[in-house]
């Protein structure tokens, strides 16, 4: 049984595997997967846009650190 080797790209190196001749591979593909969630409803866009704001306020209301008082 004579074997065939494949490359496949994997980061920055490759993986290596052979199957046999005689399986006549047409098409390799990765198996399909559910994507990736949406990342607002995963924690909650009100909590990241309440986090900013607060944000916002909080670094206009404290004086600069490189500002001196007198």
């Amino acid at each position: 049984v004579h074997l065939v080797a494949y490359h496949l790209p994997y980061g920055k190196t490759h993986l290596t595997f052979t199957l046999p001749d005689d399986l006549h591979v047409q098409l390799l593909a990765p198996r399909n997967a559910a994507g990736a969630a949406d990342p607002l409803a995963a924690v909650g866009g009100n909590t990241i846009s309440a986090c900013i704001g607060w944000i916002g306020r909080e670094t206009t209301s404290r004086p600069s650190p490189t500002t001196r008082r007198s």
